[in-house]
């Protein structure tokens, strides 16, 4: 039975399999789930996103301080201007990766 989950593995499809009370999520390379582990293991896909785009941001904010030192006028000032766009968004970003790893799966 397909469903409208992703895979946290491999962010294939992935479909539920229903054998009498017994529910697994497995998706189209094999890896397999129960719902508890499917979601814990989501988990920790959602928090290494956050880490990752707050590495992103990051280097392009340092990318566009590099080139704003480069330039004079208007287009260094615009630069100046993403970079601190970018580092503040990166400390946002950064805030609710935090909190977001402060949540406990859920363990039964």
């Amino acid at each position: 039975m397909s469903s409208r989950y992703t895979c946290p593995d491999c962010a294939g499809a992935i479909e539920k399999v229903v054998d009498g009370d017994l529910v697994q999520y497995r998706c189209r390379v094999g890896h397999l789930y129960s719902p508890l582990s499917a979601l814990n293991t989501h988990h920790e896909r959602e928090e290494n996103t956050l880490w990752s785009a707050v590495v992103v941001l990051e280097e392009g904010a340092d990318l566009a301080e590099e080139l704003a030192k480069l330039e004079n006028g208007e287009l260094g000032e615009q630069l100046s201007k993403v970079c601190e766009a970018k580092r503040s968004l990166a400390r946002r970003v950064r805030d609710v990766a935090r909190e977001f790893a402060d949540t406990i799966p859920i363990r039964k």
